[in-house]
């Protein structure tokens, strides 16, 4: 159901393209006031036409110690945000994950050990916070046509919409599990993964193979 009165306010790293951009559209699109985090701002002038104030876009760099406070990427968010939740006993830090970051991926080796990091980083934090009522999850997305999924080739048949994924996600930021999928689909596949990792590294290659 769609609310009005724009009582809910969510700050989205990673806006610009993408799944990010896909989950502040529909939180918009729902009623949220959302905050958009980012380095470039080209991607959220369309978000502002349609919901003006609704949106708003804070230039921001997460790697960068003048933009968010300490350490890197998701570690600095945390470290900015952290605090004032706990002081209000309240919130949820949401972290998009990937299946290679459980399995790794060729050619995506940087990518694939920054998402495995977010995995032990996130439920490490969890277990931390394990006596509060702030939350820190993961939200894992299937397949997506990314900018970096486009790259090694991968069929548009076999990769899903960025912005059905970021509805999907917007859908569930409510929840505080310890382990957000977008759909039953990623759910199995992400069980296959970790029960058949072999699989998974035979079937990327071939990918990766072609593309070369």
């Amino acid at each position: 159901m769609t609310r009005t009165d724009r009582s809910r306010v969510v700050a989205v790293t990673g806006a610009n393209e993408g799944i990010g951009h896909g989950i502040a559209a529909a939180l918009l699109a729902d009623g949220d006031r959302v905050a958009v985090l980012e380095v470039n701002g080209a991607g959220v002038d369309a978000l502002q036409a349609i919901h003006g104030d609704a949106v708003r876009y804070h230039e921001c760099d997460v790697t960068d110690d003048d933009s968010v406070l300490s350490a890197i990427g998701a570690v600095r968010t945390m470290r900015a945000v952290l605090p004032e939740m706990l002081k209000r006993d309240a919130g949820t830090v949401h972290t998009v994950s990937s299946g290679a970051g459980i399995v790794g991926h060729p050619l995506l080796s940087g990518y694939a050990s920054t998402k495995g990091a977010l995995e032990a980083l996130v439920r490490s934090v969890r277990s931390e916070l394990r006596h509060t009522n702030v939350a820190v999850t993961l939200m894992h997305p299937p397949l997506t046509n990314t900018r970096s999924a486009a790259e090694i080739g991968y069929p548009e048949s076999l990769l899903a919409d960025p912005d059905e994924v970021g509805r999907k996600l917007a859908r569930k930021v409510d929840r505080t599990d310890a382990v957000i999928y977008a759909d039953w689909r990623t759910r199995l596949g992400i069980a296959l993964s970790r029960r058949f990792p072999s699989l998974v590294d035979r079937g990327t290659a071939r990918f990766v193979e072609e593309a070369e």
